[in-house]
């Protein structure tokens, strides 16, 4: 199946676990699904989605499912929800690693990807040269360690 395709798939299974209350969010908040954002894993095959859930700039919940359908958890945040733009922004995740790794350097896409353990989700930027790996989660940022199958978390 195509990546697109398998977006549109994923969008409506969220929605359809969402209206059958599979997945349910806290009283008096409103928000929708968003966007599915493909998770890679290092080789580059998707892993897995995620679908945030927003409101007001802020992520209240999200899905993470996988290219199955098959939902593999449901996280609501409570009263500190981290701002979208931290998860969402391609262009806000590039400037919080650029200002890490300095001026000189080309950077790549950040890669919604994770670190060592499909639990433990990050965005990938890579900067060169050298070739250098570098991961941010919540506005941290740091080197990413060799990938090593036999090491998970």
């Amino acid at each position: 199946m195509e990546e697109n395709d398998q977006a549109v798939a994923i969008s409506r299974r969220v929605r359809e676990l969402l209206e059958s209350g599979f997945y349910q969010l806290p009283p008096g908040i409103s928000a929708e699904p968003g966007a599915p954002l493909p998770v890679r894993a290092p080789d580059g095959a998707i892993h897995s989605w995620i679908v945030p859930f927003t409101a007001e700039n802020q992520i209240v919940a999200w899905a993470q499912l996988l290219p199955t359908l098959e939902s593999l958890r449901f996280s609501v945040f409570g009263e500190q929800k981290p701002e979208a733009a931290e998860w969402l922004d391609p262009a806000a995740i590039l400037y919080r690693v650029a200002d890490v790794v300095g001026l000189g350097q080309h950077l790549s896409e950040p890669v919604l990807t994770y670190d060592r353990d499909p639990s433990r989700l990050v965005w990938m930027v890579e900067s060169r040269p050298p070739l250098r790996r570098w991961f941010t989660a919540g506005g941290i940022v740091w080197e990413a360690p060799k990938w090593d199958p036999e090491i998970t978390g």
